[in-house]
This record gives C-alpha cells, sequence and structure tokens, in this order.
C-alpha cells in the first residue's frame, strides 16, 4: 500500500513538473517596461522596430534599449498631457493617420503588402497608430 501510494505521488509530481516546464514555452508576451499604469509589451517594441526599418531611418546603439526609452518618453508625456487635460483635435489625428497609412502602404507597394508584413488587418494597424 505504501509502495502504490509512493509511485503514484511520484507520478503526480513528476506530471506536474512536466506540465510547468512545458507551459514556460507558452509566452504569449513579455512586458519590458512599465510606465504609470501601463506596460511597454515585446511586441509592441517589435513594431516600433518594423516602423522604423520600413521608413528607413537608423537607430544607434541597441534598438531593443533605444526603442522602449523612446515608447517610455512618449507615455510620460501622455501622462502628463492627461493630466493637464491637453485634448487633441480628432480631425488631426484622423489626418496624420491617414498620412501614415498612405506612407506605409506606398513604401510596401499595396496595402496587401503591409498587412502581411505587419501580420495585421489594415483596421489592425490603425487601431495601433492611433
Amino acid at each position: 500500500m505504501k509502495f502504490s501510494a509512493k509511485i503514484l505521488l511520484s507520478l503526480v509530481v513528476f506530471t506536474l513538473m512536466a506540465n510547468s516546464a512545458a507551459s514556460q514555452n507558452n509566452i504569449v508576451d513579455e512586458i519590458v517596461w512599465v510606465v504609470g499604469d501601463e506596460a511597454i509589451l515585446k511586441s509592441e517594441v517589435e513594431e516600433y522596430r518594423k516602423d522604423i526599418q520600413m521608413q528607413n531611418q537608423r537607430i544607434e546603439g541597441d534598438p531593443y534599449c533605444f526603442i522602449p526609452e523612446q515608447m517610455a518618453i512618449n507615455k510620460l508625456f501622455l501622462d502628463q498631457a492627461k493630466l493637464d487635460s491637453i485634448e487633441v483635435n480628432e480631425a488631426n489625428v484622423n489626418r496624420m493617420l491617414e498620412y501614415y497609412m498612405n506612407e506605409y502602404i506606398s513604401s510596401t507597394g499595396s496595402a496587401e503588402k503591409l498587412q502581411e508584413y505587419f501580420g495585421k488587418s489594415l483596421r489592425k494597424i490603425r487601431e495601433d497608430l492611433r
């Protein structure tokens, strides 16, 4: 009886350890930095890097240090603007959004290629740019 209980306990522990090891390979995203109440995700950093690459801009140093820092600064400015009750004209936002979308589409060659490049629909790309 004691022998089978030890075997059963060993099997349960082994199964739990195997499940734990397997679940560690299923990382969806990682938090790189936290600014205020908002996190900067690794996927956002990668998107920003792709944006910079698409615009043929160069980054001095490590992009995975520079980009999160720039994103953090932008989030700090946004938080301060919210505190100061600064409002942005929606028409200006829409105009700039369309300008950037048209630039991205022309640099990739077509809307389909842009979607393929980012792995997202045009609607999702617009949401992210907004």
